[in-house]
């Protein structure tokens, strides 16, 4: 196992990580999974981006709104 992850760059901590993740798994099943974990990514910026923007029209709204009582 040393000479093996000598070879690809890997220390034991990480061979151990990636077995426990991907070691039951076929070649399918992983490159799925990749791609549900790269789309889950791209849906989480799609809701903090969301998130900021309601955040700002809701403080425009706010300060429209204290403004009119001036």
């Amino acid at each position: 196992m040393g000479g093996v992850c000598r070879n690809h760059g890997l220390s034991p901590a990480s061979f151990y990580k990636l077995k426990a993740k991907f070691g039951g798994m076929e070649v399918s099943d992983s490159r799925r999974l990749k791609s549900i974990e790269e789309e889950n990514a791209k849906l989480k910026l799609l809701v903090a981006d969301t998130a900021v923007v309601r955040l700002v029209h809701h403080s425009t709204i706010l300060e429209l709104s204290v403004e009119s009582y001036r």
